[in-house]
Formats: structure tokens, sequence, C-alpha cells
């Protein structure tokens, strides 16, 4: 009478025995209660009057809803529809909850709950305890916030940048639909839009060619959206404008003096050092060295054939070397101090001193990249991180580096591969080994295991860690397939591409007649 899912399972009953026995399947027992909850609902026409929370009565709703008692899942949302105040934690509850539900409640004042907290966007993104609370909402409780017109903002980029964390939280690579429909675009600057569109899918090109034409002819908005056609993003923005934060929008201003900047650059000529300059590029970022010709010529084959294609009459000459982040600008003023100085700079570290020679490698400045080979092979002792960014250089620098004590150091943690799999941090830390040193590891006749599988488990979890589809040659060459079942092969063959047919049935001729080992291995 009151559950047609119920009374379809009844139905199919065919059995003779009575009472009718059906299976119900529950994940946990807080939905056990919810069902019972329910069941006691249905013979008495209302809802348990003691200990009601907002969480037991979503919960209700659920399993009403889900087998489809209409009767139940009206007092559940009626009863919560009468809730005149809510916390953070129900108001979240109340979001989470699936659509069906969520469709049938007043959601007003769950979104009062989460502005009470985070209704001046500017003081949450500023602090870390409400930053990590907005990171985490459902994306309906997000969608909420940010629609609502009395979240108050210092421009309508904190709104984006409020996104943008929650995406990166949610391991999102865009912007939801419903989350992006909140962003107010007629008051986003378009350069901001354009930084940022890469995360919106939704502003397609016409998108923003139709956003221009109404920047240029307001009149032209209203048109657009009571257009059929026009994209649903421009119908579902507002143009109101928000309520202003009490804290303002941060303003910087960069003023240089160009007689500090002449008065830098003919110190260092005078001087001959290669002094650094922040922001005199015209585009604002970078740095400018200002250092001789014949220098670098003399040091470096690569820079020396940058220079001597240089054509111009400007002096001095300028070119530009693209690096990677701040890491590698620092690593290449550390190359151009030591090709000065004809020495390494002082506190050195493992992980700069393979910066400084990476880089001198690149550029083919070998009396820099000898020093920091140099420098790395005295070293008596590496930590785990060192050895593994000394695996992770470059082939032709790990070609000129003693990577003995490197792998040392790994083996020392990882040497008996079952308590290194049993133990947590060491697990992840083999998951993140670069691959050469895994190969290196696992191919070592000192490594320990329990069984051969053990090596073959460990690869699979490291690929799986790398999202790798298949295991390389390099770590797939360090298994050693006679001492595995075949069975066991059998099972995990589609991770190695390397066993092909043919790779196994020569193994099996030889399981078969060891004497052949010998032969196939000549």
């Amino acid at each position: 009478m009151h559950s047609t899912i119920l009374q379809a399972k009844l139905s199919r009953c065919a059995g003779a025995e009575r009472p009718v026995r059906i299976n119900i399947l529950f994940v946990n027992e807080a939905d056990v209660d919810a069902f019972e909850d329910v069941m006691w609902a249905i013979y008495h026409g209302k809802l348990p009057r003691e200990d009601m929370t907002v969480r037991r009565a979503l919960l209700i709703a659920q399993q009403a809803d889900a087998y489809a008692v209409h009767t139940v899942l009206f007092f559940a949302t009626r009863w919560l529809n009468q809730q005149q105040h809510f916390s953070w934690d129900e108001a979240v509850r109340i979001f989470r909850a699936p659509p069906s539900i969520r469709e049938r409640l007043q959601l007003g004042r769950a979104t009062d709950a989460l502005l009470r907290r985070l209704g001046d966007l500017e003081a949450a993104m500023n602090d870390e305890h409400l930053r990590d609370r907005l990171a985490s909402l459902p994306e309906a409780a997000l969608a909420a916030l940010l629609s609502d017109d009395r979240l108050a903002v210092a421009d309508e980029s904190s709104v984006v940048a409020a996104i943008l964390l929650w995406t990166n939280d949610q391991a999102l690579a865009t912007a939801p639909d419903a989350v992006a429909a909140c962003v107010r675009l007629t008051h986003l600057d378009p350069g901001y839009l354009a930084a940022v569109t890469a995360f919106f899918p939704q502003w397609t090109p016409q998108v923003l060619a139709l956003l221009w034409k109404c920047a240029v002819r307001p009149q032209a908005w209203q048109a657009l959206c009571e257009q059929d056609g026009s994209p649903p993003v421009l119908r579902a923005t507002s143009r109101q404008r928000r309520a202003r934060s009490l804290t303002a929008a941060a303003e910087l201003q960069v003023r240089v003096s160009l007689r500090e900047l002449e008065q830098a650059y003919r110190g260092a000529a005078r001087d001959g050092r290669a002094t650094a300059v922040r922001g005199v590029e015209a585009d604002g970022t970078g740095r400018a060295l200002l250092l001789h010709a014949s220098v670098l010529i003399m040091h470096s084959t690569v820079l020396q054939a940058r220079l001597t294609r240089w054509t111009g009459t400007e002096r001095p000459v300028r070119i530009n070397i693209e690096l990677g982040d701040e890491a590698q600008e620092a690593a290449f003023e550390d190359v151009i101090w030591a090709m000065y100085h004809n020495k390494l700079p002082a506190e050195m570290t493992v992980q700069r001193a393979l910066r400084i020679a990476q880089l001198a490698d690149a550029y083919a400045m070998e009396n820099v990249l000898f020093f920091g080979i140099q420098w790395l092979s005295q070293q008596q002792e590496l930590s785990w991180d060192d050895a593994a960014r000394m695996f992770d250089a470059p082939l032709s620098t790990q070609e000129r580096l003693q990577m003995g004590k490197a792998f040392e150091a790994i083996l020392q943690r990882a040497g008996d591969l079952e308590v290194a799999m049993n133990d947590e941090q060491v697990r992840n830390q083999l998951a993140s080994l670069p691959e050469a040193a895994l190969a290196a590891l696992l191919s070592d006749s000192r490594l320990a295991v329990a069984d051969e599988s053990s090596v073959v488990a460990v690869a699979l979890f490291w690929a799986k860690c790398q999202k790798l589809a298949t295991v390389p040659d390099a770590v797939a060459g360090s298994i050693r397939l006679a001492h595995l079942d075949p069975g066991y092969l059998a099972a995990v063959t589609e991770f190695f591409p390397q066993w092909t047919p043919h790779v196994l049935a020569l193994l099996w001729k030889c399981m078969l007649q060891p004497q052949a080992w010998q032969t196939l291995c000549k």
C-alpha cells in the first residue's frame, strides 16, 4: 500500500512459505536504522518524535525516496522545512542530499547557515579554517553560496578565485556548469577572463564574443537573454552588482627608478659581476643579467652559438633564456656565478648541486658541470630524498655521477621488500621513486623478498601510482621470470607487454629443460 518497490518485490515471491521473506541490502548501520524508522512511520502515520535530528530526517527521506514510500518522504521533508535554524554541518548535509530530495526542500535556511560563515568572501578566503571549509563544500552548496545576492566580495574575480580553489580541492580539471553559472561575467575584466578560460569550458568563443558585444552595446543584453538559442551560461548570469566586502581589493603599484637601473647596469659592467635586477623585462617578469659576451663564449658553446647568430647593431645584445620556474632561475644564476668565480657557491646542497649540474649540462658549460659532479661525488651519505633526486636527473647527468651511494640510501630503507610494503611511509616513498631508481632496486641481488611475486606486486603498485597502464621496460626487466609461478604470470601479463607469447613459450621451454637456459642466453 505504501511502497510500489516493495510491492513489486513481494509480488515476485513465488514460494509457498509464509511469512514471505525478502532480503534488503544496506551499506551501513545508519541506513538500517533509517529503514526501520521508515517502517515505523508507515505503521504510525508520522515520524518518530524522540531524538529527531536533521541527519536522521535526511536519512529517513533518502530511504523513503529509494523505496518510493511517498507518505514518509513527505513527513521527513516537511519536518526539515519546518526547522528555523541549521548549523554548518546540518546545512552541508542538506546540500549533500540527492537532487530528488533537495528539490523537495526549502534551501534558504541552509544557505543562510553558509552565509553566516562565508558571507564575506574576502574574509573567508583569507582565513585558513574558512578557506578549507569553502573548498570542501558540496557542489550544490557552493553554487547556492556564490549565486546569492547577499554574498559580499571586493571584486567578481574573487568568486572565480574561490571556484578555482574549490575545483583544485575536488580534483576537477574544470568548473561544473552549476558553479560556473554563478560567475557574473559582465563584472569581470576581459583580461582576467582570458587568463582563466581554460578552467571554464562553458565560456566558449561564442559566449565571449556575445559578452563583448553586450559590453559595447548594453541594450543588446535583454534581447540576448530573451533569445531561445542564446548560451545558457549567459542567460543564467546576473548583471546585478554584489554586496561590497568590508575588505578592499588589493591594488599593487610598482615603481622602478630608471636611474637606479642604470647604476646597477654600470656597476655590473665596471666590476665584472653578474648583477640580477628584477622586473626589467618589458612584460614585468624574469630577471635581467648584464654579462660579458667573451666570458659566455669561452665557457658555453650553446650561448656562443646564440651570441654569434646576433645580427643587430644595438648594444648590449639581449638574448632570452626560457626557464621553467624560480628554482631554475636561481640555478642559472648559480651557474653564471660559478662561471665567473671558477667554483661553486657556498651553502651547497644535493638539490642545488644537481640543478647546477643539469643547467650546466644543458648549456654545455663543462667546467661548471665538473664542479657540480665533483661536489656530489664527494658526499659520503645521502638521504632518501637526495638519492631519489639523483636518480631523477637526466641520463646525461646520471652518466657522470657515482650512483652507488644513492642506491645504498634506497636499499638501506627498502632492502626488505616485504617490510617496506607493509610500512605506509616507505610504501609511499617506493611509489614516488623515479623509474631508474626502482629498476636499480628491484634488480639488485641484495633485495630480500618472500617470493618473486612481491617484485611484480611492487612494479604494478608503482605503475598504478605513476598512472601508467603498463610497466616500463626497465622495471619489467628487473623481474626474475624463472622464479614466478606460471599461473601468477598468466594473471598479470596484460600489464607487461614485454612478456610476449614468444617470451613465455621460451620461458616454458627452459623450465622443462633447464639446460636450454644457457643456450638461450648465448
